[in-house]
């Protein structure tokens, strides 16, 4: 008897693909200068002789999206699910430079980039963490009833057992109390 194995099951993608405009650049500003002259400047009288109004539509977005990517480019990324939820691009960007200025020898650079990464190793979680309870605090209603239960039941006296009344007395059987509450 001849036993053959089973295809094993298909595992999931263990990365997904984004893409996304870079709008945290340094020269973010002069880009958009220079994309707000270009589309100031377009000729726009083939856009009003266009027969109808799907035509123009196509036009104005097929121009003005060319500009954009011209100006603007869609940056793909690849992200793995096992990732930190706080790894963003930026992040992930600092790395690789870190990476390539090691791997060419420039120690000025790697150890600038460095320092960098690891700021932004400690920076980043810490705003996740402070975001993720932020949107708590103002979105969640029954944590809202809860803080605001905690604030009426907090003790304003630094002494917890400041509300206790001690009695003198000493109790002459067992089951006499020491201490009573108002």
């Amino acid at each position: 008897m001849l036993l053959s194995p089973n295809d094993s099951p298909q595992r999931p993608n263990r990365q997904t693909v984004h893409y996304y405009r870079r709008l945290s650049d340094s020269n973010r500003n002069a880009m958009l200068s220079f994309y707000y002259y270009h589309i100031k400047r377009l000729n726009w009288t083939s856009f009003f002789r266009l027969p109808n109004s799907a035509a123009m539509v196509d036009y104005f977005y097929s121009t003005v999206l060319s500009l954009l990517d011209h100006f603007l480019p869609v940056t793909r990324y690849s992200k793995c699910t096992t990732d930190k939820p706080w790894v963003t691009p930026e992040f992930r960007e600092t790395i690789k430079y870190r990476q390539k200025a090691f791997s060419q020898g420039n120690i000025a650079k790697y150890y600038r980039l460095r320092n960098r990464t690891q700021r932004m190793a400690a920076k980043l979680p810490k705003t996740y963490f402070s975001s993720k309870v932020e949107q708590l605090y103002s979105s969640d209603p029954p944590l809202g009833k809860w803080l605001k239960s905690r604030r009426i039941l907090k003790m304003d006296d630094p002494n917890p057992l400041g509300n206790l009344i001690w009695t003198t007395r000493v109790p002459q059987h067992s089951s006499q109390k020491l201490l009573t509450c108002p």
